[in-house]
């Protein structure tokens, strides 16, 4: 029998099994790591990213979701992208061995710009695209606490970029660290991943250090051609903290990545017509990339209740490639003040401000200015009402923005909650969010890609993105309106389901501005405007149940209905404006965790992802496994098969530059050591 159909039902069999299993068994099981946490534990994880505040789970009016470091563990995952798969509602596509296209409810692309993800705080997005580089950004995942996702705006306290959602990886104290970890991972995809931890503490504070480096095979498109996207990264990193009151961070990395570029270029095969050739040729390339960054944090409670906090963080990041090249320097100074309660209120305020120094070279992509400083000035007041205690609340609060591109941008939310006992609590909201222009939508020039037409026949043409004359673009907004439900029926089932609409106004497009015939070949310009708009609404639904003490459950559904609509004068080429088919309509996700006699961990989940029509991607069930054994308290081994189902299946299209991969098949092997 072939090895894939042999393989895809031996995955069959242990998915079936992991959800049919015997009920003879349970004597054999174990409740430890997986039953750590009941469902009013969960209930009562406090977030942090909602309110900018600690606050329960089950309070936060929001469509938030935690992912847990045990959640990151049991799904056998080997780096943030893949572990944000696990939440509800966002949109994962890898697009080769080091890219990803990340969005939460809808609007996906591989410079998706509606989604701000913060490190400990620490905003990562980048200001030339308003998008973030996920392969610059890779974590210790053992060092990660939780990560908070936020589906829906947050822009009143995070600003700039909290449109569809908000990310906050959260990684762990160093007080929580303490003693040494060793960790090892080798596989047929992730060749090698080594990682090393130390921690110590002493009466006045605590610190660590960490590190690690990877490599990752290189794949092979639908097709099965060898690409040339392998992946290789290490980073050294430090953290200080004393007391609770004072933070003291430091990171920085390199590496190197290859893909395949889509280069446009021209041929002259001879006197007789057709006089060019034109071609969209692939080359391979390595992008070089290298970064380092500096935080502070302090912290202060008064005797009244509340908090007075100040961060300040310095981000160095370096970026060089065929396709594009930056140097960018980031300063971010932030100040907030929790009041504390005061009768029916609680306010908390802040101030913050980010300057930014870009210096990109001359690649496909150049930008004019080839240097530039912007500023962004920021303030937010919000206040928590208590109406009636413990039954319900009301938010209000706006962030205020200023900003060379936009001007000033108000962001208000209203949030209600209700929670009419200890186990039901209901939420809606209404809130305005905007997406900052960055340097991509007013000063960039690409020559994108070279055509020949068919009528007339021969004629060679170039089209290319340019950033001038589009100085007066604009922020795109959002309208958003939510809706939610929390339900814990019991001690082993707890259900979560939030609804959206949202209204978009002045979407990025991609016009066709000119037209120059003069010369060959002929030059076709497009320039970005704001000649769209859009509607969407949703569903996302999560379950949890425990059927039993060592078996835990967890399904979650997300549906999804995008309607854009061009201006009556608009030419949108489509490149840039992703529609209802760049994101998947229906995702649906079932998770089974086992703890299994003999400190054994058993592992199934199961995710289909719709199809993709705008980018021609067709939709595709993954299915990963995982079996982990714990030798010894300090001693874990784990063995993990991902995408069983496939020998490789494609999961997105790039839009300009490169060209995709398949996700293959694979396997690896970890090993834990504690000391």
């Amino acid at each position: 029998m072939p090895f894939h159909r042999w393989s895809r039902r031996a995955s069959t069999l242990i998915f079936i099994a992991a959800v049919a299993a015997p009920a003879r068994a349970a004597p054999l099981m174990l409740a430890e790591a997986l039953t750590d946490l009941s469902l009013e534990e969960l209930a009562n994880v406090q977030v942090t990213s909602v309110s900018k505040k600690s606050q329960r789970l089950a309070d936060a009016p929001a469509a938030v979701f935690v992912i847990t470091q045990d959640d990151i563990r049991r799904s056998g995952v080997t780096c943030v992208p893949e572990a944000l798969r696990l939440a509800p509602g966002v949109e994962v596509a890898r697009i080769d061995a080091s890219k990803w296209a990340i969005s939460a409810r809808g609007m996906n692309a591989r410079f998706a710009n509606k989604l701000l993800v913060l490190l400990d705080g620490r905003s990562i997005y980048t200001q030339l695209f308003s998008g973030v580089y996920w392969d610059a950004h890779d974590v210790l995942l053992e060092d990660i606490e939780r990560i908070e996702v936020i589906r829906g705006p947050g822009a009143t306290l995070w600003g700039a970029n909290a449109v569809n959602g908000v990310i906050n990886i959260i990684t762990k104290r160093p007080r929580d660290t303490q003693g040494g970890l060793l960790s090892a991972t080798v596989g047929t995809q992730d060749r090698a991943i080594a990682g090393a931890r130390y921690g110590a503490a002493s009466e006045d504070g605590a610190w660590r250090i960490h590190a690690k480096a990877f490599e990752r095979a290189a794949g092979r498109d639908a097709d099965g051609h060898a690409a040339d996207d392998d992946w290789r990264m290490a980073r050294l990193g430090f953290r200080f903290e004393h007391g609770a009151h004072l933070t003291l961070e430091a990171e920085a990395f390199t590496g190197t990545e290859g893909y395949t570029a889509r280069v446009p270029r021209f041929s002259d095969p001879g006197a007789t017509p057709p006089f060019f050739r034109a071609e969209n040729a692939p080359v391979a390339d390595d992008l070089d990339t290298q970064g380092a960054h500096l935080l502070a944090r302090w912290t202060h409670a008064d005797a009244r209740g509340g908090e007075y906090g100040a961060q300040a963080y310095w981000d160095y990041a370096d970026y060089s490639a065929l396709t594009m090249a930056e140097k960018r320097h980031t300063l971010d100074l932030e100040f907030q003040h929790r009041l504390g309660q005061r009768g029916a209120h609680e306010l908390i305020w802040g101030l913050s401000y980010r300057a930014n120094r870009s210096e990109t070279g001359v690649r496909l992509a150049t930008f004019d200015p080839a240097e530039r400083s912007d500023h962004l000035i920021s303030a937010f007041l919000q206040d928590e009402i208590t109406l009636v205690p413990g039954r319900w609340r009301l938010t209000l609060g706006s962030k205020f923005e200023h900003h060379r591109y936009s001007g000033f941008e108000l962001q208000p939310n209203i949030r209600f909650l209700h929670t009419p006992n200890d186990t039901h609590s209901l939420w809606a909201s209404v809130a305005r969010a905007a997406r900052t222009p960055a340097r991509a939508d007013r000063e960039v020039f690409i020559n994108s890609r070279a055509e020949t037409l068919t009528v007339p026949p021969g004629i060679p043409v170039a089209a290319r993105i340019t950033g001038g004359g589009t100085r007066d673009f604009e922020a795109e907004t959002l309208t958003a309106y939510e809706f939610g439900w929390r339900l814990r029926a019991n001690s082993t089932l707890s259900f979560d389901l939030a609804a959206f609409y949202n209204e978009y106004r002045d979407l990025r497009t991609l016009e066709r501005a000119r037209v120059d015939n003069s010369t060959l070949p002929v030059v076709v310009d497009f320039r970005t405007a704001n000649m769209a708009s859009a509607s969407s609404h949703g569903l996302e639904a999560v379950a949890d149940w425990r059927p039993a003490s060592w078996w835990r459950l967890h399904a979650a559904w997300t549906w999804l209905h995008l309607d854009v609509r061009h201006a009556a004068d608009s030419r949108d080429s489509g490149v840039l404006l992703q529609g209802e088919g760049a994101s998947p309509r229906s995702q649906f996700s079932l998770r089974s965790s086992m703890d299994l006699g003999g400190d054994t961990e058993f592992d199934v989940w199961a995710k289909y992802v719709g199809a993709l029509r705008d980018v021609g991607v067709s939709g595709y069930t993954m299915l990963n496994a995982r079996l982990g054994w714990k030798l010894r308290p300090d001693i874990e081994v784990a063995l993990v098969g991902q995408n069983l189902l496939d020998d490789r299946h494609l999961e997105f299209q790039p839009e300009l530059f490169s060209f995709a991969t398949a996700v293959p098949r694979s396997v690896h092997a970890t090993l834990h050591l504690r000391f």
